[in-house]
């Protein structure tokens, strides 16, 4: 797992196995993300991959007209209330976005999964993601009202919806 800085506003998250890589968020710096992570992060300059959107927000998602036009990117992964945005900001490649939704596993390869856990509320289709047996959360904004503005952190445990429900995660 490799982590792309983006000015210190946020973080691109890359994963990269023997049958791809997956791009979690794509930030809002300047450049070419796409031929940033192709040519520094990757070490198959040739692998297939996905991008997964946590939230549409600029910062999530800004460069994502970066990997408009990529042969290499094959799905873009988003929530049901996020979907149009994405859509029309693919464009000629709308067809490459996938809907998610609580519950559901992208695969990444490798027999390896992402779990997708709805938190909507920052934005209509906001989710996190689990990764691997320890339940590693990869960062996406959460709006936690008790501290009045947006954090974004790793964390080590699974929000149950009492959880949720007790923490107003918006």
């Amino acid at each position: 797992m490799t982590v792309v800085r983006d000015y210190e506003l946020g973080q691109i998250w890359v994963l990269e196995n023997k049958d791809g890589a997956t791009v979690i968020d794509t930030g809002m710096g300047a450049g070419d993300l796409f031929d940033y992570i192709v040519n520094n992060v990757l070490e198959n300059k040739n692998a297939n991959m996905n991008v997964v959107l946590t939230h549409n927000h600029g910062d999530h998602i800004g460069c994502l007209d970066d990997f408009v036009g990529k042969d290499q990117v094959k799905n873009v992964y988003v929530a049901e209330g996020d979907k149009d945005a994405i859509i029309k900001k693919m464009g000629p490649d709308a067809d490459k976005v996938s809907i998610v939704k609580d519950g559901d596993f992208i695969s990444i390869g490798n027999g390896e999964n992402l779990e997708v856990v709805a938190v909507p509320g920052h934005t209509a289709g906001s989710i996190v993601l689990f990764y691997g047996d320890e339940d590693v959360y990869l960062p996406a904004t959460l709006w936690v009202p008790e501290t009045y503005g947006c954090r974004s952190a790793c964390v080590r445990f699974r929000p149950t919806p009492s959880l949720c429900s007790t923490l107003s995660i918006r």
